[in-house]
């Protein structure tokens, strides 16, 4: 303490062989030596504090919920630092701040990336129970969407086209990530039809421009696609695509096509009719390459060959928007799905949109798989 006494930048007190009601009990005492025979004198606070064993620093900000005593510094709010900074989250304008100090924030930084931590894991669980439940009932192997709204969701909310469809991007990732929990193995998107190639040229190169930047992505991020076992496959006629957009389609589809645990179908410059037609085109080919053209093409011929032969028919097809056309979209492949209209557009769908058409789907599933049999058997005899 002698070696120390000149400094006063800073104070260290070390309680040693200490207790509070000791050094009330001494500061008494040493109260009533000073004041001697004179019965007649008060004691007061001042006194006795001058003669506690921890009169040498201000009372603690610790000590009660009102902060007392002066501070050895001050924060760059320009309090006391034994009123802001020694005390978390006491500190901003409710406490009479200017600003938060550095250490406020930080604090305050932290404590809300722990609660957006927790709500994120509750969230989880919550979504995974929900799975469990849906699970008791048939879950569907293929659901497939067609993206409506995109544009309607910019005006609404007074945003260019381009943003309106990167947030439809993020609302697929979502329900991609919903899907694989639920237990779907096939997802299907309609991204961009032939006829869209008849739209405002600008608004095709946007759409282009933005494909290619997501599918580049998905590539760089090819970690995260093996991860979760995601095998992309693109559905269409690639021709007509630029060549960067083209190369990068078949780029994916080759490095992903080890993934098994999900397969997610890209609609681009596809229509069904455009399918159909190139379906009867390959059998027609493979008729005259084998020198049997007088065989019947059959159904299973067709199908071999379409577009959309890396994946079964989808028992649940959604689209958003509330519109209930097609739009000539897996025109063969959906005689026996659920259609499912909810009025949202594509950015605004969720998890309770996904929800609702799964339970929608278990209702009418038996019916469903009836007439699915029931077409089967007649396409064999």
């Amino acid at each position: 303490m002698r070696a120390t006494a000149a400094n006063s930048r800073a104070i260290l007190l070390i309680a040693v062989a200490y207790t509070s009601t000791d050094e009330i009990a001494h500061a008494a005492h040493e109260s009533c030596l000073d004041i001697g025979e004179e019965k007649d004198v008060l004691i007061k606070v001042d006194d006795v504090e001058k003669r506690m064993y921890m009169g040498a620093a201000p009372v603690s900000a610790y000590a009660g919920e009102d902060f007392r005593g002066d501070a050895l510094a001050t924060s760059c709010c320009g309090r006391p630092l034994a009123r802001c900074c020694t005390r978390p989250g006491r500190c901003g304008p409710r406490w009479g701040c200017a600003t938060l100090c550095g250490r406020c924030k930080n604090m305050e930084k932290q404590s809300s990336s722990v609660v957006a931590r927790l709500l994120g894991r509750l969230v989880g669980y919550m979504r995974r129970f929900l799975f469990r439940f849906l699970s008791v009932g048939p879950i569907p192997r293929h659901v497939a969407f067609i993206l409506d709204g995109n544009r309607r969701y910019a005006r609404k909310w007074k945003m260019d086209d381009r943003m309106g469809y990167k947030v439809g991007f993020l609302a697929l990732m979502r329900l991609m990530r919903c899907c694989h929990e639920l237990g779907v193995k096939y997802i299907t998107v309609y991204v961009f039809s032939i006829e869209n190639f008849k739209r405002r040229p600008e608004e095709v190169q946007t759409v282009m421009e933005l494909m290619l930047e997501k599918i580049e992505g998905l590539i760089k991020e090819e970690g995260i696609l093996n991860q979760y076992g995601v095998r992309v496959e693109f559905a269409g006629n690639l021709k007509l695509l630029a060549e960067p957009v083209r190369i990068a389609a078949e780029k994916a589809m080759r490095v992903t096509a080890h993934n098994k645990s999900l397969v997610l179908v890209v609609g681009v410059a596809y229509t069904s009719t455009d399918e159909m037609t190139h379906a009867a085109e390959e059998c027609c080919r493979d008729k005259a390459d084998r020198g049997s053209q007088q065989q019947l093409v059959e159904v299973a011929d067709v199908e071999r060959h379409m577009y959309m032969a890396v994946a079964p028919d989808p028992e649940i097809l959604l689209r958003t928007s509330g519109e209930t056309r097609l739009s000539n979209f897996l025109l063969w492949q959906t005689s026996n799905s659920l259609l499912y209209s909810p009025a949202a557009l594509w950015p605004e769908v969720g998890l309770r949109h996904l929800v609702w058409a799964v339970l929608n789907f278990q209702r009418v599933q038996p019916y469903l798989h009836k007439r699915r049999n029931h077409l089967y058997l007649s396409t064999q005899q």
